[in-house]
């Protein structure tokens, strides 16, 4: 029999064949009943076969180590479980079924992330235990506010296959600094500038925590892989043209005196309050949105009586209504409308293209009698 072998007929399919591929491998036993594979197998045994996996695609001695492993326990199950768990783990959670809240499979994930690391322009900085990368929000935010100012650490993104961000503490919102996890970045994105470079574009970004729980200065960590020097002003010109060069910078957000509710934002955290770009949309009923006010002329500033209303109603407003002789069939033709005069709401049935007569004077008589009454 023959290794292992998937045929796809998109590239899209390749990474839920290199799964399958890994599932048995790992796990078919010798003598086997040929295409069977169990449906179920120990925690301890998958993410064993994971390690083993990592290491060799990236080519290195740096595996995954307890808290990458608790991590990943927690990231397929919801809760944490020691590596020696027997806890049974079903093809369908591993590559069928979604994680929670996403529309990709744990194996989709852990595969992207595996393959962004194993890159040439990214796999020395794991080798070197400068990516912790397995690491949730909230425990890089209890490992980054101790820290003085311009700290920052590497980790996977949770929401994005294969996406790294950065988090770091900044001094913009509070006396004592936040943390903030920048917009993640994939393999297309450090093929146009490395990571490293991008770091040193950065000024917030001072010093690194490692993988060891150890904080080193960003020239000192990652000096080695700038792939140009700081200043660019002796570079000769071009074939005629002056050197150019991308760089990258971040904006954090700053609070502001009428920001609503005097709320921090949190910049790729889950704690937000209205963006600082976004403007504030006025809140108004659904009857404000459908009704369109004909020509009012009493002054919107000033709210005459309910009876100085009844007795000015018939001198400030105008009726549109065409040109029918035939009464009878203007009835029919009547639509209700709502006209809105200052502070009251008069509830009509009477078309528009009207001229009211001014000569009138019936302050207790309904709009609605009246005009049955002029009908008839």
């Amino acid at each position: 029999m023959s290794l292992p072998l998937v045929v796809i007929v998109n590239v899209s399919q390749e990474s839920n064949a290199r799964g399958t591929i890994l599932w048995e491998n790992a796990f078919a036993d010798e003598g086997r009943i040929p295409f069977y594979v169990p449906d179920k197998v120990p925690w301890s045994k998958l993410i064993d076969a994971l390690d083993m996996k990592w290491k060799h695609e990236c080519q290195s001695t740096r595996g995954l180590n307890i808290q990458a492993k608790q991590y990943l326990a927690n990231k397929l199950f919801g809760y944490t479980l020691p590596p020696n768990s027997d806890q049974p783990v079903s093809w369908a959670q591993f590559n069928r079924e979604p994680l929670h809240g996403r529309n990709f499979t744990f194996w989709q994930w852990f595969n992207g992330i595996m393959e962004l690391t194993k890159h040439k322009l990214n796999q020395p900085l794991w080798n070197d235990g400068l990516i912790i990368g397995f690491i949730g929000k909230v425990e890089c935010r209890e490992k980054l506010l101790p820290q003085p100012m311009k700290h920052f650490l590497l980790r996977y993104s949770d929401s994005e296959i294969g996406g790294l961000t950065i988090a770091c503490k900044a001094d913009k919102i509070s006396d004592g600094g936040d943390v903030y996890n920048l917009q993640p970045h994939s393999l297309r994105d450090y093929n146009i500038r490395a990571l490293p470079d991008r770091i040193r574009d950065v000024d917030q970004l001072m010093f690194v925590v490692t993988a060891d729980n150890i904080v080193k200065p960003k020239n000192e960590a990652f000096g080695k892989y700038y792939s140009t020097p700081a200043d660019n002003g002796s570079k000769s010109c071009v074939d005629g043209y002056v050197r150019t060069e991308l760089m990258q910078t971040i904006t954090l957000p700053q609070q502001t005196g009428n920001q609503l509710g005097g709320g921090n934002i949190l910049m790729g955290g889950s704690e937000h309050a209205s963006s600082p770009t976004t403007p504030v949309t006025p809140i108004c009923s659904p009857l404000d949105q459908q009704l369109t006010p004909l020509n009012v002329t009493s002054s919107p500033s000033s709210i005459p009586s309910v009876q100085q209303q009844q007795d000015s109603r018939h001198a400030s407003i105008n009726y549109d209504l065409p040109d029918i002789t035939d009464f009878g069939q203007a009835a029919q033709q009547q639509t209700s409308n709502i006209i809105t005069n200052g502070s009251t709401t008069v509830a009509s049935s009477v078309p528009s293209n009207m001229d009211y007569d001014d000569t009138l004077d019936f302050p207790s008589l309904d709009m609605n009698e009246f005009l049955t009454r002029s009908m008839h």
